[in-house]
């Protein structure tokens, strides 16, 4: 799912669609690719893309973001396992590094230096980078900078099959592991566990909100601080993938199910904006 200001996007697997749900209540519906599994907003370039992936390649499907009309098709000769738009162009975490394309007709180039299993990405603004994550216990994090493709790295993370969040540039990760499963990156050494950890199991999904962190675990949902990591609502009658817009939260529905009908919306105490 992913939220925006044209309203909601929803990728169901049974059929295989993309559905978009305007502010209005309109619906509009195309057909999606069977292997899709992941939905990224594009405002830059007004386009979202649905990420597939089959045997050895992977794939970013482009419709226009108000009418789902289809804009192409990037295919990837990699596993690929996330997206992010930054910059006017898609960074696409791959099992072989991260590829970056510059629109629905462009060609995928791997960014030189970047990590092999990357499994996570997100754009961090403030930076001017895409943050990135590979898949192992630990986790290694790096930067990309948009304007040179230079390629940084920062921090060991405790966690396996993490995700990562930016949000008021603030930037997070969390996953799965025996010891810590939620780290901020960019913020002092030594950091005491978070409170919220002691409700977790064996890891945690995390979400960017447009100002709260939102982290999805075993027994249901935390809407946490972006600067402090502190809890400041929660559901446990829902679970992930989660996205927020206008005070609203929309997550899947009991069943894990992304189908149209599974979606779950709550409006949100003012604690907690999205």
């Amino acid at each position: 799912m992913a939220a925006s200001g044209n309203g909601l996007y929803v990728l169901s697997t049974n059929p295989p669609q993309l559905t978009l749900r305007d502010p209005h209540g309109a619906v509009r519906q195309v057909r999606a690719p069977r292997s899709g599994f992941a939905v990224v907003d594009d405002p830059a370039k007004r386009l979202v893309w649905v990420l597939g992936r089959r045997q050895n390649f992977g794939s970013a499907t482009a419709y226009d973001s108000r009418t789902l009309a289809w804009r192409g098709r990037v295919l990837v000769p990699s596993w690929v396992n996330a997206a992010a738009a930054f910059g006017g162009r898609m960074w696409l975490a791959s099992d072989a590094g991260v590829y970056v394309v510059s629109g629905p007709t462009g060609q995928p180039a791997l960014v030189p230096g970047s990590y092999r299993y990357t499994y996570a990405v997100a754009a961090d603004p403030l930076r001017n980078r895409v943050l990135a994550v590979t898949t192992g216990s630990p986790g290694q994090t790096y930067g990309i900078n948009v304007a040179n493709l230079y390629v940084g790295r920062d921090d060991l993370v405790p966690t396996g099959r993490s995700s990562l969040a930016v949000v008021d540039g603030m930037a997070w990760v969390g996953g799965y592991g025996a010891a810590r499963h939620i780290t901020l990156i960019n913020g002092p050494d030594r950091q005491p566990p978070l409170a919220v950890e002691r409700k977790v199991n064996s890891g945690v999904v995390i979400w960017p909100g447009q100002h709260v962190l939102w982290m999805t675990f075993g027994g249901g949902v935390s809407c946490l601080d972006p600067r402090t990591g502190a809890e400041l609502a929660s559901w446990t009658e829902i679970t992930g993938p989660v996205t927020s817009a206008n005070g609203v939260v929309y997550a899947a529905g009991p069943t894990g199910f992304l189908a149209a009908t599974s979606v779950v919306t709550k409006r949100l105490p003012a604690r907690c904006p999205g």
